[in-house]
């Protein structure tokens, strides 16, 4: 059974699932036979953060099917054990593997992003990397509701498998909470604004900054339990909340 292998994080009172590898490609297989669309999404240091005082990001997170925890500092931070795949190309791993499953079996996807410049960038990447993906729509995601139902609509019309998003948080978050019972697709990848995805760096100034990101992420973390030990903290580090939607 898939959910045997789950395991539950929990930092700042922030509840996550977090499957292995081959059970999170087990999952993909799974949520392209639902008739709900299922999120998929890469969760990192930042979006945590913002998680511990933005209601928006912490709820579409915890109701985020399948997790991909994209920074160990997380794992370490959770108390959990640093699964051995997970060093810093784990979650490229699982974008490669979940490209190339879609890739073999024709999947439609829809591109949306916040801007032109950046939806095309990223566009460009997977041209060049994925030459003949079956994309069959993008678009800019406009942050007033009339622009976003203008884009739900614009999903619904062409029915993608896949709609792959690259928008940042929290304008992700804040879409989804908003519009994702209304979006009529199989599965959502949400690759936020991720360097490591579709832009290439060199490895020493790559371990570096994710070095300073991880020396911050946990300050932030010791910072949050000493206010909540202070009763300074709204959210209980232990909560471990029924996920609904």
């Amino acid at each position: 059974m898939i959910e045997s292998m789950v395991k539950k994080l929990n930092v700042m009172g922030i509840a996550l699932d977090y499957y292995p590898m081959r059970e999170s490609l087990l999952l993909i297989e799974k949520f392209f036979k639902d008739s709900a669309m299922n999120i998929v999404r890469l969760v990192n240091m930042e979006q945590m953060v913002m998680a511990g005082s933005d209601d928006a990001v912490r709820e579409a997170l915890e109701n985020t099917e399948l997790p991909v925890i994209a920074d160990r500092a997380i794992f370490e931070a959770a108390g959990v054990e640093v699964p051995v795949r997970l060093g810093e190309t784990s979650h490229t791993d699982f974008f490669t593997e979940f490209m190339r499953r879609i890739y073999r079996a024709n999947r439609s996807v829809y591109l949306i992003g916040d801007s032109r410049d950046s939806l095309d960038a990223f566009q460009n990447y997977l041209k060049e990397e994925y030459k003949h993906l079956n994309v069959i729509g993008a678009t800019v995601v406009g942050e007033n509701d009339v622009e976003m139902e203008k884009v739900v609509n614009d999903i619904n019309i062409v029915l993608p498998d896949v709609v792959m998003s690259i928008l940042p948080s929290p304008q992700q978050d804040y879409f989804l909470n908003r519009h994702f019972r209304q979006i009529y697709a199989k599965v959502w990848l949400g690759l936020s604004d991720d360097r490591r995805i579709a832009k290439k760096s060199g490895k020493i100034r790559r371990f570096w900054r994710e070095h300073i990101e991880s020396r911050l992420f946990h300050i932030h973390v010791n910072r949050f339990y000493e206010q909540f030990r202070d009763g300074e903290s709204s959210f209980a580090p232990g909560t471990d909340d029924t996920k609904e939607r």
